[in-house]
């Protein structure tokens, strides 16, 4: 009887921790309900946020597990400009899980496609690509070159960092695949929910994005959906990168790039990490995004969450996008 019962105890709390996830889950709509509109796109629905007036369109391309609400306190000084459009990629926020692979090319697809049905009368866009979010700005602008009025890049992720991290001895601190699928099966099981695990990311407390948004991107950043969102990306990193540096763009186009001179955080890092010989490593490859030398500028001290530190770079970037296209 003993071992019957034992036999059991697995499933039944597995099954009580489905149910507790699933009631969370439904509380989480109605407590953070999503601030934009959601709109279908191929065989999903995309979250989308616009303000502001005028042309080209600023859309705004977050880095890997960010959406919308990571370019919150940018969205209104930008929407001064003109107009502004800020989406979460399939399976990110708001958004429901899009096709598989989830390439870079996948999602600059679903975003002409949101774009076309969003603002069908913008020509022209200036795309702002923060970290990872530079690999879907870079398929983009070569897929679409005709709708690029420029591109902003924001401490953006180069395919050259993972190598010359490995030739450098230095540990690479993205999280793997594994742990990724770790915790989309710990999230629908309730645990996440439980333990209140991942936290926020460092630093981001400290930013001017608020309690409200912060207590939304804790919630979604432990959503089983988000992180399986999230693990469908990064399964196809290696194969986006691959692609973009065989056929890098000739970026004929207007480009600005901002580089974080220190771009990761000492918090949350073991002492004997390298983190100076890292933000070395990643300034050098970042820098690589730029059309030409004279387009980059470095950020002394500046760490990776410069949407939220520095959004004033952000904006005399996009200023002067903007006015060189003036003048053109």
């Amino acid at each position: 009887m003993v071992d019957s019962l034992l036999l059991l105890a697995p499933p039944a709390l597995a099954a009580l921790g489905f149910a507790i996830e699933s009631i969370g889950q439904r509380r989480d709509v109605s407590r953070f309900p999503a601030p934009g509109k959601r709109v279908r796109v191929g065989n999903t629905h995309l979250h989308v946020r616009t303000r502001g007036e005028g042309a080209p369109v600023i859309v705004l391309e977050a880095g890997a597990g960010a959406w919308s609400t990571h370019w919150d306190p940018l969205i209104g000084p930008l929407s001064e400009l003109s107009t502004v459009m800020a989406y979460d990629r399939a399976g990110l926020g708001w958004s429901d899980a899009g096709e598989e692979p989830r390439s870079a090319e996948c999602a600059a697809i679903e975003l002409a496609e949101l774009l076309r049905q969003v603002k069908p009368e913008a020509s022209k866009i200036i795309l702002v690509a923060h970290a990872e979010g530079a690999r879907i700005a870079r398929a983009f602008a070569s897929r679409y070159p005709h709708k690029m009025g420029g591109l902003v890049f924001v401490d953006g992720y180069h395919e050259s960092l993972e190598p010359s991290l490995r030739r450098e001895g230095v540990p690479s601190p993205q999280v793997s695949t594994a742990m990724l699928a770790g915790l989309m099966w710990a999230g629908r099981l309730g645990l996440l929910r439980l333990l209140r695990y991942p936290p926020l990311a460092p630093g981001l407390e400290e930013t001017t994005l608020g309690r409200a948004n912060l207590e939304a991107i804790a919630s979604l950043s432990r959503s089983p959906r988000v992180l399986a969102g999230m693990l469908a990306e990064q399964r196809t990193s290696l194969e986006s990168d691959g692609k973009l540096a065989a056929h890098p763009s000739d970026q004929q186009m207007p480009c600005r790039t901002l580089v974080a001179g220190a771009s990761l955080p000492a918090e949350g890092l073991p002492e004997e990490f390298p983190r100076e010989k890292f933000n070395a490593i990643w300034a050098q490859s970042s820098a690589q995004l730029a059309a030409h030398p004279g387009s980059v500028e470095v950020l002394e001290g500046a760490d990776h969450l410069l949407p939220l530190r520095h959004p004033q770079a952000i904006v005399a970037c996009v200023r002067d996008l903007l006015e060189r296209g003036a003048k053109s």
